[in-house]
């Protein structure tokens, strides 16, 4: 439980740093607003509620990843960092 919780931690902190990024210097304050919610709310759905709710923001989270890349939002590599961290966090899941 604490290596999930630790990933999602790590995850959010990545997540919340590129919102940063994306309010302050890309302007973009929709989609990234979306992207802070899911993307910083798996922990808490996985400690407080269920670890089938974490899955669901886990999905959620990769969406808006997904939609960030496809709008050039996102550099290539960012996104890497970010899918393979939501894969680790995934695989605690499943164990």
């Amino acid at each position: 439980m604490k290596e999930v919780i630790q990933k999602c931690r790590e995850l959010g902190s990545e997540v919340f740093r590129i919102y940063k990024k994306l309010v302050f210097e890309r302007k973009e304050f929709e989609v990234s607003k979306e992207f802070l919610l899911s993307g910083t709310s798996i922990a808490a759905s996985y400690t407080l509620i269920h670890p089938r709710l974490a899955r669901i923001k886990l999905d959620e989270t990769r969406y808006w990843i997904s939609l960030l890349k496809k709008t050039r939002y996102l550099y290539p590599a960012e996104y890497q960092r970010l899918m393979a961290k939501c894969n680790e966090i995934e695989a605690c899941l499943d164990a």
